[in-house]
């Protein structure tokens, strides 16, 4: 299992995860991993400005809390790294990450600020996943 390794340069979290358009597509497509509300979750993400938002903004805009964005996001991650059993992510604190294998951040004042990882938003373009289920 490959070693990635999370590094912060000008405030920007990220990781070169290897993860490509196609890989993505299948995750998405994948009833096992994706809830209606996992695939909400990036839906609402995915149509933010700049693919990109805070949990604390999230949770503001649709009336659910800020850990509610948080822990699906954590869940997701950690099955995808899970299906894919190719790499595992450390953070800048030596410890297994999650968050980082569909998303980049950086913090915005007190918040984080995720933004989506370009090959995700690719494949959730290309598989018309952009409006949220009501």
């Amino acid at each position: 299992m490959v070693r990635k390794q999370v590094t912060v340069q000008n405030g920007e979290y990220s990781c070169d995860i290897d993860v490509t358009v196609e890989e993505w597509k299948t995750i998405l497509t994948d009833k096992k991993l994706m809830s209606p509300t996992r695939k909400n979750i990036l839906i609402r993400i995915y149509t933010e400005p700049g693919h990109k938002s805070t949990c604390k903004a999230l949770s503001e805009k649709y009336g659910k809390s800020p850990q509610h964005f948080n822990s699906n996001i954590m869940h997701f991650a950690k099955d995808v790294q899970k299906k894919l059993n190719r790499f595992e992510v450390f953070g800048t604190d030596g410890k297994l990450t999650y968050w980082i294998i569909p998303m980049q951040g950086k913090f915005i004042g007190k918040y984080f600020e995720w933004t989506l990882r370009p090959e995700l938003t690719q494949a959730m373009k290309e598989l018309k996943m952009t409006k949220p289920a009501k």
